[in-house]
């Protein structure tokens, strides 16, 4: 049923699986939000919305913050990419396990992020690279 590594009871596992469906709910409708900001300053950057010409310096601003936007939704669908990851993983009994070393991950790591692949050792020595 869990994985052979795994110590995790049946609480842990339903405290976990909330905690990343609470997680994508919330990055869901961030990213719903950042593309609607998006669309927006898309749209007002090509002239649709606007009667007026910009300054340089505007457009400057105005692409800064395009590119900000894009970045922002980008990490918010990384992120979103990694809390599925990790409900397949609770539903196959991966979940908790180190993708490196198939250590156990501390629990107070899945707090903090529920969506971990690596053990905080692990981690520590992919910065490390």
């Amino acid at each position: 049923m869990f994985g052979r590594h795994h110590l995790m009871n049946r609480n842990d596992i339903e405290k976990f699986k909330s905690l990343l469906l609470v997680l994508k709910e919330q990055s869901l409708k961030q990213l719903e939000e950042d593309e609607a900001e998006i669309s927006i300053n898309v749209r007002e950057s090509s002239g649709e919305n606007s009667s007026h010409s910009f300054h340089l310096a505007d457009m400057g601003t105005d692409s800064m913050d395009r590119e900000k936007a894009f970045l922002i939704a980008s990490k918010e669908s990384a992120q979103i990419k990694e809390i599925f990851h990790a409900l397949e993983k609770l539903e196959n009994g991966e979940f908790g396990i180190c993708e490196q070393c198939q250590a156990e991950i501390n629990h107070h790591r899945l707090e903090a992020i529920p969506y971990a692949r690596l053990c905080l050792d692990c981690k520590s020595k992919e910065e490390q690279i």
